[in-house]
């Protein structure tokens, strides 16, 4: 949603973006698709270097009830 906002943001300030990667030119509608896929990859990578991903790893011990069961209280 960051990435997709900041595309938006930067798009309505500023006009249409255009990128230009040495000889390649994105225009048109290519300009914020590529931006905004920069933008994801780059805030994703960034999540990874706090160690975010690393909280996702945590160790739980093993329950072996349905989710019927744990929402009721068995």
């Amino acid at each position: 949603m960051l990435a997709f906002a900041l595309v938006l943001a930067l798009q309505y300030t500023t006009g249409p973006i255009k990128l230009k990667f040495t000889s390649v030119d994105f225009e048109g509608a290519s300009g914020p698709i590529v931006f905004w896929c920069l933008c994801f990859f780059v805030i994703a990578f960034g999540l990874y270097m706090m160690g975010l991903s690393d909280v996702a790893k945590v160790a739980t011990s093993a329950d072996h009830r349905s989710l019927h069961d744990l929402f009721m209280g068995k």
